[in-house]
């Protein structure tokens, strides 16, 4: 089931801004439509960033989601491509 905002984004024709961050602690914000996967978000964030993704390939970048189980120490999982980005910000907020 969307989200307040996907419904709203949606019925206003309007992308989400996705914040997107570094390991370094930079982070860049992709505007994404409902359709977007994360091989999609790849692009356009390498893009953002000044990387050339004929020289660079984008296998050499993946996203990862951290999470922090009750307090405890944080823990990274990676994202597959093929999953869509609304789909995953939904299961996070449902996830709080």
């Amino acid at each position: 089931m969307p989200i307040k905002y996907q419904l709203m984004a949606l019925m206003c024709k309007r992308k989400i801004s996705l914040s997107v961050y570094l390991p370094l602690g930079n982070s860049v914000i992709i505007r994404v439509e409902s359709y977007d996967t994360f091989a999609d978000i790849k692009i356009r964030a390498m893009e953002e960033l000044g990387i050339n993704h004929k020289r660079l390939k984008p296998e050499l970048f993946s996203f990862f989601e951290v999470v922090n189980f009750d307090n405890q120490e944080l823990e990274e999982s990676p994202i597959h491509e093929n999953l869509i980005v609304w789909d995953t910000i939904t299961y996070w907020e449902k996830a709080k």
